[in-house]
């Protein structure tokens, strides 16, 4: 049921965050905000992409679901636009929000490319959004986070 609704809010994100550059109007960029808030895909517990050795979340199982699942997609169209468009924050904060809160750590991971651009100009809630995290997570997330701010040049 959810899989041509899952593949039109995929492709709907990536075609926005390929072409963040654009000066969307809110109304095109409430959109993603939307499909990172609402959207079923993925469903808790579930991971897209195991190979036969992972039968358990591992960094790259969740980065691997991250960058495929459609909340994982939106997220990174948010993360996108931000990039080229801090002024579109305050439009698309509450979806941040909600990916640094998601019930899926997949989505947790992909929260962390939303909050890299936000280092030009909102550094004290990102460090706010680092910090927040689930307890029994803190291993995987701070290591996931520490990978990607690695490979971006921020630590």
């Amino acid at each position: 049921m959810h899989g041509k609704r899952s593949s039109v809010a995929t492709e709907f994100s990536r075609a926005v965050a390929n072409r963040a550059d654009e000066g969307w109007c809110n109304e095109v960029l409430v959109m993603p905000s939307e499909i990172a808030k609402t959207h079923p895909n993925p469903e808790v517990g579930t991971m897209l992409l195991l190979s036969s050795k992972e039968d358990k979340e591992t960094v790259h199982a969740l980065l691997t679901t991250a960058i495929n699942c459609t909340r994982g997609c939106a997220a990174r169209a948010i993360a996108q636009v931000l990039w080229e468009h801090e002024s579109r924050y305050d439009l698309l904060k509450d979806a941040i929000k909600s990916a640094v809160f998601d019930e899926h750590l997949a989505i947790n991971m992909a929260a962390v490319d939303c909050i890299l651009p936000m280092c030009n100009f909102a550094r004290d809630t990102v460090n706010g959004r680092i910090k927040m995290h689930k307890k029994g997570e803190e291993k995987m997330y701070r290591s996931g986070i520490r990978l990607r701010l690695f490979r971006r040049g921020y630590c």
